[in-house]
């Protein structure tokens, strides 16, 4: 080999080593992000909304702003663990996050009849590094969510039961596979709710059927709701 090829080589595996130690360090570099809170959009700072719901019409302040990350491109389970920071700080900075796209959620913490909820919610887009200085997230009153579970009244399984699916009927109908066992309700305005359960056969006839215990059940924002069914035999 000449010199001058074994210089090239030399040349190129250096190169080559560079641009992997510029990959890695691109992959491990991290970045802080600032979000900042509004309440229901009004003019300056302020922690305090009005909580309107089935008969009530209230003023509270907010002290705590609950806030959990999540990557977009993995959206189960949240990629910190939620911070709650106070309200009057009206920003946090979200330390040490790996480049990529984020969606973040906040909820003004407030305690309503025995209740402490995030009463007001937000979900913002964001990017690490950051596209913009801050981003701002404008926290209006939530919705709820229910969380219907079943069981049969002989405490026998959906097979030996002969039901295949499962129809929930509460702010609209549903039709889930029995063995699911659950079901989550969401994006449900402060009110009143009943829920009832249909089991079906494989051929769809509806051979059980059973009403929550509790109906009707208030679910206010920010709370998740369970609601337990247990079917009987039609």
């Amino acid at each position: 080999m000449t010199r001058f090829s074994m210089t090239l080589s030399a040349a190129v595996l250096a190169a080559g080593l560079l641009a992997a130690a510029g990959c890695d360090s691109e992959d491990t570099k991290t970045y802080d992000v600032t979000i900042t809170w509004n309440i229901a959009g009004g003019q300056g700072a302020t922690c305090v909304g009005t909580l309107n719901g089935p008969g009530v019409s209230e003023q509270v302040t907010f002290e705590k702003v609950a806030i959990t990350v999540y990557s977009i491109a993995d959206d189960e389970e949240p990629i910190q663990e939620i911070v709650e920071v106070n309200c009057n700080a009206y920003e946090y900075t979200i330390p040490r996050l790996r480049r990529g796209d984020y969606f973040v959620e906040l909820g003004a913490m407030a305690t309503f009849e025995g209740e402490r909820l995030p009463f007001y919610q937000a979900e913002i887009d964001i990017s690490a590094p950051a596209k913009s200085d801050k981003y701002e997230a404008v926290l209006l009153q939530g919705k709820g969510k229910v969380l219907v579970s079943w069981s049969f009244d002989n405490n026998k399984m959906c097979g030996p039961n002969g039901v295949a699916e499962v129809v929930v009927s509460l702010a609209a109908s549903e039709k889930i596979p029995c063995e699911q066992g659950e079901f989550l309700v969401e994006d449900l305005y402060w009110s009143d709710y009943s829920v009832n359960v249909v089991g079906n056969d494989a051929g769809g006839n509806a051979i059980w059927t059973g009403d929550c215990a509790d109906n009707p059940f208030e679910v206010m924002p920010g709370q998740v709701y369970e609601a337990h069914v247990v079917l009987g035999e039609i």
